[in-house]
């Protein structure tokens, strides 16, 4: 069964469970503006980035101008998350679109200092 597109709720909040379990992430339209914020949690591999891709890439559908990663909780990362994180920097790029991934948990981080910045996706400082 094909998984159900995401719909803002009356409050603008998003909540959407990975159809590759064992990543889970909460998103929501931060009030009055064009950001959004998305929390992940879980292993983010090649069975469960693609979800990930795809959510994030809905978000840049809805017109985001900013869309904010919290990966801090991600306790596994491979060159699979890399590749979807660089996707969806490209494609924001291209709609004129900021994705900012905020300071990385370990996982993640390890993985960026091995492979560098994915492609426009911009990474604070820890």
């Amino acid at each position: 069964m094909p998984a159900r597109s995401p719909a803002l709720d009356a409050t603008g909040v998003v909540t959407a469970l990975s159809p590759a379990f064992p990543l889970v992430w909460h998103s929501e339209q931060l009030r009055g503006t064009s950001t959004a914020l998305v929390v992940v949690a879980g292993e983010l591999d090649r069975v469960t980035a693609p979800a990930l891709r795809d959510h994030l890439e809905w978000w840049l559908s809805q017109g985001c101008e900013r869309v904010v990663l919290d990966a801090a909780d991600v306790t596994f990362a491979d060159s699979a998350a890399f590749d979807a994180l660089g996707a969806i920097g490209t494609r924001a790029t291209d709609l004129r679109c900021r994705v900012e991934l905020m300071p990385a948990g370990a996982a993640l981080g390890r993985l960026i200092a091995l492979a560098g910045r994915p492609p426009g996706v911009h990474v604070a400082a820890a």
